[in-house]
């Protein structure tokens, strides 16, 4: 439920004229479904067409020596004619040259992405060894965090290497044995000479405590008090791995929430997020918070304070959308902001949820739909995805009081598939999955209820089939719309680099075939699976 919404002429002409400021600058792209498939389909040979140029790059390098060895399960490493190999995703396999294979093992529960073992000799991250860490005398090692009781360490799992750019490595050795050979990908080894190694625990994703303080990625967290630290939970008690508090502070991957209250702070994550996505929210002072990002007071001039979450379900939406009385405002993922959508279209007292993406204000319904726009930026660009949209409609002429849902429907393996909703006369249809199963809207119009009925029972998944309703939107205006845009498209440009790539790949395989020295690994089975 969500309170009532009186707008006035003032508030709404603000509104209004930030809106169109927005959407000036932004470039007003309309719509333009028929050309929506054409660029959906050129975009999808794009990203084939670069996929078979990185294969044909990947095949031109020198020796791609194979590993038929024996993985340790539960880890990155494995065991190949008395060497150990480690796995760094994204890179390859990488020899560990003075490991004893006779007395390696893996650290931690699970390999987790963080490539954590030890010898008689040495303990390793990846496939450097630890200095000052003396394998006999350990005391814990989980999640990344070693320690021996003195010297304590935190191995984080793969990232991208800054140091080494993507042309050096296309064309660099790919012999797992090789000590030049480049890593696309690294796992930086992270010193905490402020921890207490005796104490050192993992706590929740890739946050620590000792006795006294939290750590992330091995990091100290300044003024950080370990005996208070607790894990911030979902309604549903899920727990984040990002969102951590202590007596005194709120943190989000190590960074302090800046005025959260620890004592007052929840969590939500939208239904359906494909990605994981969680907004923050304290009680006490009633802000939300996106990651880190504290929510603004006013967005373009106009009062964003006082929000309340209207929608957070991506089965029909593109983003969250935030309401006060005057205006309905939206998260952007893309510009990592807070943006505005429009003025609040909603009066009377109070606003009903009636199902997800459904309201109604007592006066009219409103539904919600997501969609993307596709196509080219100008004249000359490479066509792309433009930008992600929510929009929300208004149903004119709906029988308000008599808007119920009146049947579930089922189709032919007994699974649900939907709802049927009446208003008077008129009737709806709500899908139970929304746009990754090709239903972008909350209500879609239905004009025989009888002959639906019939036709869902016959179907086994209704969302897939091209006979559905799917194609229709509710007849009605559009009372508010929200974008993320992507504005730059270098599609052209990548292809232009790859198909180059490709060219110098073939040259350079021909070239350099026969001069470089054979690889020290034999072997015609495939790398070994890493469980």
């Amino acid at each position: 439920m969500v309170a009532g919404r009186e707008v006035n002429d003032n508030s709404t002409a603000e509104i209004e004229a930030a809106i169109a400021v927005e959407r000036q600058m932004g470039g007003g792209l309309e719509e333009k479904t028929t050309a929506n498939r054409r660029w959906m389909m050129l975009a999808l040979l794009v990203m084939v067409s670069s996929g078979l140029f990185v294969a044909l790059i990947v095949t031109m390098k020198g020796s791609s020596a194979s590993i038929d060895g024996e993985g340790i399960p539960g880890s990155w490493f494995s065991v190949y004619e008395n060497q150990v190999y480690v796995l760094i995703p994204g890179s390859g396999y990488f020899i560990l040259p003075d490991a004893d294979a006779a007395t390696f093992e893996k650290l931690g529960e699970g390999a987790q992405g963080h490539p954590l073992g030890k010898d008689k000799n040495a303990v390793y991250c990846g496939n450097v060894a630890i200095e000052r860490l003396d394998p006999s005398r350990l005391v814990y090692a989980n999640d990344g965090y070693v320690s021996d009781g003195t010297n304590s360490w935190f191995c984080s799992s793969e990232k991208d290497n800054p140091h080494e750019p993507l042309w050096r490595y296309v064309f660099a050795s790919d012999d797992s044995r090789d000590p030049g050979k480049l890593k696309a990908h690294y796992n930086e080894l992270v010193s905490m000479p402020e921890a207490n190694g005796r104490e050192l625990k993992a706590f929740q994703g890739d946050y620590a405590v000792d006795d006294r303080h939290i750590f992330y990625e091995g990091r100290l967290l300044a003024g950080s008090d370990a005996r208070s630290a607790a894990i911030v939970a979902f309604a549903d008690e899920r727990e984040s791995d990002h969102y951590l508090k202590d007596a005194n502070r709120v943190y989000y991957d190590g960074e302090v929430l800046a005025g959260a209250n620890p004592h007052a702070f929840e969590i939500i994550r939208p239904d359906h997020a494909q990605w994981q996505d969680e907004y923050g929210y304290d009680r006490s002072s009633g802000r939300y918070y996106a990651h880190q990002h504290a929510f603004p007071d006013r967005v373009g001039g106009v009062d964003a304070s006082g929000l309340e979450l209207l929608m957070a379900d991506r089965n029909y939406a593109n983003h969250e959308w935030f309401s006060n009385p005057h205006s309905i405002f939206y998260w952007d993922y893309k510009r990592d902001q807070l943006g505005l959508a429009c003025a609040s279209p909603f009066v009377g007292a109070r606003v009903d949820i009636l199902a997800p993406g459904v309201f109604s204000d007592g006066h009219d319904v409103f539904v919600t739909e997501a969609f993307d726009i596709w196509g080219q930026q100008s004249r000359r660009g490479f066509p792309g995805l433009i930008s992600r949209n929510t929009r929300m409609r208004r149903l004119s002429g709906v029988d308000v009081a008599g808007m119920r849902r009146v049947d579930e429907l089922r189709n032919a393996k007994d699974s649900r598939s939907g709802w049927l909703w009446q208003a008077g006369d008129r009737w709806f249809f709500q899908p139970r999955v929304g746009q990754f199963h090709s239903w972008g809207a909350a209500l879609y119009p239905v004009d025989d209820p009888d002959a639906f009925r019939r036709y869902v029972r016959e179907q086994e998944n209704v969302a897939f089939d091209r006979d559905a309703p799917r194609g229709r939107r509710v007849s009605s205006d559009i009372v508010c719309n929200s974008e993320s845009r992507y504005r730059r498209n270098y599609g052209k440009w990548i292809m232009l680099a790859l198909a180059g790539l490709g060219l110098a790949g073939m040259i350079g395989g021909r070239f350099s075939k026969g001069k470089t020295r054979p690889s020290a690994i034999s072997g015609t089975g495939r790398m070994p699976t890493v469980r």
